[in-house]
């Protein structure tokens, strides 16, 4: 198999070679990188293998994992809300004694049931309106 010019070779970078890399305002023919460079960074990176990229990046890896949590939450959040109805101390403290047992009422059904739509909604307009 004949070796194209596309072919890379795994390297391993550090500080010191992304410090030494020259940034496109540093050259005044047009801003051309140095594209071997970055392209044994490019590559390097690419073969990362997992655990070594954890380790590499862990404040990527933690970013990522906080907004995967707030996520699966916030889909959680309207199947948990709900269930909450049954339970005998949120009956106690937010319902009504009818016929001898607790019960919820409609309006606080219905509060709790559709913040999970006008919450995103409101959030929104004021992100918009703030622009």
């Amino acid at each position: 198999m004949a070796s194209s010019s596309r072919d890379t070779k795994r390297v391993d970078i550090n500080d010191e070679d992304i410090q030494n890399a020259s940034h496109p305002s540093d050259h005044k023919g047009g801003g051309i990188l140095e594209i071997n460079t970055t392209r044994d960074i490019t590559a390097s990176e690419h073969d990362l293998k997992f655990w070594d990229a954890v380790q590499q990046y862990p404040q990527a890896v933690l970013w990522a994992m906080f907004f995967c949590i707030a996520v699966i939450m916030a889909g959680f959040d309207a199947q948990l809300i709900t269930s909450f109805y049954a339970l005998p101390a949120f009956q106690q403290r937010f319902g009504y004694l009818y016929d001898g047992s607790y019960t919820i009422s409609a309006p606080w059904q219905t509060g709790l049931g559709s913040k999970q739509n006008s919450l995103p909604f409101f959030s929104n307009t004021i992100l918009i309106l703030n622009m």
